[in-house]
């Protein structure tokens, strides 16, 4: 039985990270199962896992930094019981390696080698520099093959020509490459003189009825037959709370916002914290609208066929303009004032979805299938 791993952005108490990788490993073991042993290779950078949580001694006169630093322990102490909720989802099923550090002690175990999606191959998010093990450097010998699914080098990103060079090299030793923003697939294709793949985010690859067997409302976190609006948010953004408070007044819905602070906005009725993934699958998937910022909470309103409306970041802002402008929604994006708001109409859009996800399958099936030269049926 030939082995596949895939490396990417999984150990970290993140949605969007977790919920991606494990769709691409799902994705990958429905389609190989017989012929292959597919898991996630348990790479735990150190810049992934610092101590969060400290509590800093304070002077106690001074009752706003005491608060400050109160809620940052508190957050803390939070996002470690988080942490194991995150691992248990992505642990279970034999889903994972044994943890490594670094690729070059884990040897010549895997046939395949599969680069994930998310953020990867940008400085900016691992450490500071280019992280070789997620290029796969450590993989020399030339009967194991490379792919990149969906890898990311963030929006826009060139790489300073010091790093560059050892990118293009590690680039060229793929037998298939492809990016999830168009920018990414260009300025490969450039530097590599080969052909980079724009496929959909892993996410996309399950459809809604697939999420929905993994949605739990664990700890009761809503009432059945509760009708809201749920915003979800990476960043502070009075637009998002101005936006879903029009549309909740039109549509008589309470707010709910998955929590990522002690602080409820005054416009919100419910700020739910320590979800697990499980429960912010469930909590998208019974919301009557989405007001997001973030581009994994714009993907699962879409393939959840959810009301919503999504405000653009001050960064990294294809990933959601690219996505929305290849379903034909566009106007869902809010970029001043809300004016009129109103419904979704999905048949269009989940025809284009499904267009769009076989064809990244497609690739990726048929990338794997090259590399252990076998006909998929």
């Amino acid at each position: 039985m030939k082995k596949i791993g895939i490396i990417t952005i999984h150990n970290v108490v993140n949605y969007g990270a977790v919920l991606q990788a494990y769709a691409l490993l799902k994705v990958i073991r429905d389609g190989f199962q017989e012929e292959c042993h597919v898991e996630i290779i348990d790479y735990m950078p150190k810049y992934f896992s610092e101590v969060k949580g400290t509590f800093k001694l304070v002077n106690v006169k001074n009752m706003k930094t005491f608060l400050i630093e109160f809620e940052r322990l508190i957050l803390g102490n939070k996002h470690k019981r988080a942490e194991i909720e995150f691992r248990n989802f992505i642990g279970a099923n034999d889903n994972l390696s044994a943890p490594v550090d670094t690729l070059d002690k884990i040897g010549q175990e895997y046939d395949v080698v599969i680069s994930g999606s998310d953020q990867i191959w940008n400085p900016d998010v691992t450490g500071g520099s280019l992280d070789h093990n997620f290029y796969l450097s450590f993989f020399n010998d030339k009967n194991i093959k490379k792919i990149a699914y969906a890898s990311s080098l963030g929006e826009g990103y060139q790489l300073p020509s010091f790093e560059r060079e050892k990118a293009v090299k590690w680039w060229k030793e793929y037998s298939y490459l492809s990016c999830r923003e168009k920018d990414g697939c260009e300025y490969i294709k450039q530097e590599v003189g080969k052909n980079c793949k724009l496929v959909l985010d892993p996410s996309l690859l399950l459809n809604k009825e697939i999420w929905g067997r993994y949605g739990k409302n664990t700890k009761k976190l809503i009432k059945k037959g509760d009708k809201y609006l749920l915003i979800y948010r990476l960043q502070k953004s009075e637009k998002i709370y101005q936006t879903a408070k029009k549309v909740a007044e039109k549509y008589g819905l309470k707010v709910y916002e998955i929590g990522t602070t002690l602080r409820k906005n005054v416009l919100v009725d419910k700020l739910i914290g320590g979800v697990s993934p499980q429960e912010f699958l469930y909590l998208f998937m019974n919301a009557e609208y989405v007001v997001t910022n973030s581009f994994h909470g714009t993907a699962f309103a879409v393939n959840f066929n959810k009301n919503f409306y999504s405000i653009l970041p001050s960064k990294r802002t294809s990933r959601i303009t690219s996505l929305l402008t290849n379903l034909g929604l566009e106007d869902r994006i809010v970029r001043d004032v809300l004016q009129d708001v109103d419904l979704i109409t999905y048949e269009k859009v989940n025809e284009k979805l499904d267009a769009l996800r076989k064809e990244s399958k497609k690739y990726l099936f048929d990338s794997i299938n090259a590399c252990i030269r076998r006909e998929f049926s």
